[in-house]
Order: structure tokens, then C-alpha cells, then sequence
């Protein structure tokens, strides 16, 4: 979240220079009182400007300076609220955080009613950053409740990312329950026209079923359009009794879904992330040559100095990225490389997340059947700087790599590492099952991830028929005969008959 602390302070400053109503605790002359109250607002501006130029230690002073005032009592309310919140950001910003939180706590003591959405949001970072989860995550409730318009003005990552950490909150999952409510009730669209919400409503459906809310769960399936929610809801035995409030056609909802990217693009024409989400809804319809057409035209509009695209700086990697899978499905293995090499590089000079764009290169090395290649990208990669899901495809990675190259003890201490952290990408391990031919121990674990409820929607998504690959390297062909292999068992076949369907699904396999 961004920090503002110059807005409660210019809220400071306005109350100051409104009538002072409050009587003052001693008597004092008029001109008294207008010197003392000069030489606070003086002490504000000065805060201000301090905090502007970034030097937040002396804005905690003056901030300071401002409340030991024996005349600070006497300022209107709003004013006092003002300060107190005004320091406690500079506190956190200085990195202070339980003396922010402290003061912040102030704040909302002194005048309860004046507590606004940026006073919600500060309380909810500090209380992340105190590791609080739960106190945060009340807080951003309470905006999600009542300001709903200040939740789809923010950071779309911070909202899903808030969703995440409270899936992991041991409360039986109420206030992720409480959250998801407050948005859907408020409306919530993403600020990002590319992060589409029906994600979080089909998060929310399925509490509802699981709750036995049959009613809201009905009238949240009826809404849905996206592909990805209507797989779901088709193949999943749970969701049985929803699939006529659904769209039953999934080659209709395919169409449907690149028409509404094509026009999300267009309606955004200065962002390349609408071209890349445009491009890439084109390939996994298996329209491959369509979508290198725009990827293309929106890398050649990149090259304009200065762009026509105002996210360049943020996107040019991923553009480059969905160019590397629209020419592997074209067949073009050595322009896909340029390309993901491209998109490394253009992360590294910008020092931006180029451990996404390692591990997606070595990923697409590893199934070309180049394992030292593989190897040699993953070795650059900062693991105190990825996530624990990074860390997993890092492992996957090397384990294919070693799979390859016959190095059965690396192998083996590669599994045993990623089947310890299984938790932090079940995906992961799955792929490297896969690279290893350990069929027994690939088909226990879809089978376990099926009786689980909590994984089953993902295993059953992973078990379905997607489009062939139109021209895989012998790797990927031999991956893809493996995977058959083991989905054809009848200890799966078994799992998935009691738990769902496979259906066949117009599109190319999910990544990842």
C-alpha cells in the first residue's frame, strides 16, 4: 500500500485554519493563542515538507515537537487525529513499527468517527508488517464494507494477495468468508482491466456449497462466463447441481472469452498488457498464427522511442514471454529461445523479476531436452528472493534436468526435498514425477490430492483432455504419453469417476 503521509497532515493544517472552537486550557489572550497556534501550523509545514523530501526521521521530531505543545489539547479534534496519524506513518516509513502502531491506535482514540479508508489501509500494513494477519486483515474488512470504491482503487495485487493470506488464517476461514462478501456486495472490479474478479466469486461459491448456501451459491453460478469457472463447475461432482444455472457450451465460452480480450485491449490501446492477455487467449484456442499477429504488432509499437505503451517498462518481459509459447505452438523452438532470452535480459537490465523469467527459461529448456542449459539458469537464481511456489519450480526444474541426464542421487534428493515442502506447489511436484517416471508415486499423489476437497478442483483441472500439442519436442511428447499413461490407470481412473468427470476442453494445457 502506498503510505500518504501528507494527507493527514494537510488535513492538520486545514482544521487549523478553520475557527478555533475549543476553549483553551488556561486563559490566555487572543494573541497568545494565535502565536501558539502559528507556531504549530509552522511545526506541520515543516513536517510536510520533510516528509516530501523523504527524511522521515526528522518528520517523527517535528511531529513530536507539534504534540508535546501545551497548546496541542486545545486544536480541534480533527487536527489532533491528523498529527498522530501523520506520525505514525512517518514512524512506519522510519521504521518504527510498533510505536506506528501505537500512535496510530491514538489516533482512532482521540476522534473514533474520523477514521477513513487511508487510516483503515495504514493500520492493515503496519499490522502485516507486525505480523498481525488477522488485525490487518479486520482492517481492510471494514474498508471493504464501507468504502468499496477505495478497494477497487488499489493495487489489484494487494486484494488477491490479502485473499491468499487469509486462507491461511486459522479462523475457519471467517474472515476470508467476511472479505470476499464485502467485495462482491461492493461490487469490487479490479484497477487493472486485465485481473478479472469472477476468480474471487467462484472462491466465494465454493464456500457457499461447502456451507450447504445453496441459493447464494445458485445465484453466484449463474454469473459466471469465464472459461476457467465453467470448467470447474462442469467437472467437478460437487458443483453438480449448479450446472444448469451455468453456460453448458465450453467452444462458445472459448469465443466469448477472446472476444471480451480483444475488447478489453482495445478499449485500453496505451497498455501492451492488454495485447499480451488479447495474444495469449488466441494461442490456447489453438489459433496460434492469430496471436503471434498481435503480439508482434504490439512488440513492433514497443519499439517506439518514446512507446506508445505507458507499461512498457513493467510488461515488455511478458510480451516477450507470451511470444516464446505462441512460437513453440508454431513449432519455432530456436525464435521461441530468442525470445525468452529476450525476456530475461530485458528483466535484468531494468533489475526487475528476472527470477520469473530464469525459471521460465529454464523451464523451456528442460523440455528441449537441454538439461545442462536448464541447470545453468536455475543456478542463477536468488532463491532469498523467490517464493516458496519459486522455489518448488526451481526444484522441478533441476529434478527434470537430473531426470535427463541420469543423475539419480541429485534426482532423488530433489523429490525428497519438494515432496517436504509439497504444501508450496503441488503442480511442481507433479511435473517432476513426471520428468522422473515415477508412475506409482505420481498416480498416489493424484489420488490423494482428489480425496483432499481442498485440492481436489486443481487435481481434477490437471486430469483433463486438452488440446494436443501441435509440434512438441520429443521431451514433451514422451511427458505428454507419461502423463496419459498414468491418468489411463485404474487407481486414478477410480479417484476421478468418484469425485468428478474429464471432459474434453478446448484449450491447450494449463502451465504451471
Amino acid at each position: 500500500m502506498r503510505i500518504r503521509t501528507f494527507l493527514p497532515l494537510a488535513l492538520a493544517m486545514a482544521a487549523l485554519a478553520t475557527p478555533v472552537t475549543a476553549a483553551p486550557a488556561a486563559p490566555a489572550g487572543p494573541e497568545t493563542i494565535e502565536t501558539d497556534f502559528a507556531s504549530m501550523y509552522r511545526l506541520m509545514m515543516q513536517a510536510a515538507d520533510e516528509t516530501t523530501k523523504g527524511d522521515n526521521a526528522r518528520a517523527v521530531d517535528t511531529l513530536k515537537a507539534v504534540i508535546r505543545h501545551p497548546r496541542f489539547v486545545d486544536l480541534p479534534l480533527e487536527s489532533q487525529f491528523a498529527t498522530f496519524h501523520a506520525l505514525a506513518l512517518s514512524l512506519y516509513a522510519n521504521g518504527a513499527t510498533q510505536e506506528a502502531y501505537d500512535r496510530l491506535l491514538q489516533a482512532g482514540v482521540i476522534a473514533p468517527a474520523l477514521r477513513d479508508a487511508d487510516y483503515w489501509f495504514a493500520l492493515a500494513d503496519i499490522c502485516s508488517q507486525m505480523g498481525k494477519e488477522e488485525e490487518a486483515l479486520d482492517a481492510v474488512i471494514v474498508v471493504a464494507q464501507k468504502w468499496p470504491d477505495a478497494v477497487s482503487a488499489t493495487e489489484s495485487e494487494y486484494v488477491f494477495s490479502l485473499l491468499t493470506r487469509a486462507k491461511a488464517l486459522d479462523d475457519g476461514g471467517a474472515r476470508r468468508l467476511k472479505l470476499l462478501e464485502a467485495l462482491y456486495a461492493g461490487k469490487y472490479t479490479s484497477e487493472n482491466p486485465f485481473m478479472l474478479a469472477e476468480g474471487l466469486w467462484f472462491d466465494l461459491f465454493e464456500i457457499y456449497v461447502q456451507k450447504g448456501e445453496r441459493e447464494k451459491a445458485t445465484a453466484l453460478a449463474k454469473d459466471f462466463i469465464e472459461v476457467g469457472s465453467l470448467v470447474r463447475l462442469h467437472i467437478d461432482n460437487r458443483y453438480t447441481a449448479f450446472r444448469a444455472a451455468a453456460r453448458p457450451d465450453l467452444n462458445a465460452a472459448v469465443d466469448a472469452s477472446i472476444k471480451r480480450a480483444k475488447m478489453r485491449a482495445e478499449a485500453h490501446p496505451a497498455l501492451i498488457e492488454g495485447a499480451n492477455t488479447y495474444a495469449l487467449e488466441l494461442v490456447d484456442a489453438n489459433r496460434p498464427a492469430e496471436a503471434l499477429k498481435v503480439i508482434d504488432a504490439a512488440l513492433k509499437t514497443a519499439e517506439v522511442s518514446p512507446p506508445s505503451f505507458t507499461d512498457v517498462e513493467e510488461h515488455l518481459n511478458w510480451a516477450l514471454d507470451a511470444r516464446n509459447y505462441i512460437l513453440g505452438k508454431l513449432g519455432r523452438w530456436k525464435d521461441a529461445e530468442t525470445a525468452q532470452i529476450k525476456a530475461r535480459d530485458y528483466a535484468l537490465s531494468k533489475d526487475m523479476d528476472v527470477v520469473s523469467q530464469k525459471l521460465n527459461l529454464g523451464s523451456f529448456y528442460y523440455q528441449q531436452g537441454k538439461p545442462d542449459l536448464a541447470l545453468e539458469e536455475v543456478a542463477g537464481v536468488d532463491l532469498t528472493q523467490t517464493s516458496p511456489y519459486g522455489i518448488m519450480v526451481a526444484e522441478e526444474i533441476r529434478a527434470c534436468a537430473y531426470a535427463q541426464k541420469g543423475e539419480t542421487e541429485k534426482l532423488k534428493a530433489s523429490l525428497d526435498f519438494m515432496k517436504g515442502q509439497a504444501k508450496d506447489g503441488y503442480a511442481p511436484l507433479r511435473s517432476a514425477l513426471l520428468c522422473a517416471n515415477d508412475q506409482d508415486a505420481l498416480a498416489a499423489l493424484i489420488v490423494a490430492k482428489l480425496d483432499d476437497p481442498d485440492t481436489r478442483s486443481d487435481t481434477l483441472i490437471d486430469v483433463q483432455t486438452y488440446l494436443p500439442e501441435p509440434a512438441p519436442t520429443p521431451y514433451m511428447a514422451e511427458l505428454d504419453a507419461r502423463r496419459a499413461k498414468i491418468i489411463a490407470r485404474p487407481d486414478v481412473q477410480a479417484a476421478v469417476a468418484k469425485y468428478g468427470v474429464i471432459l474434453s476442453i478446448p484449450t491447450f494445457r494449463p502451465t504451471n
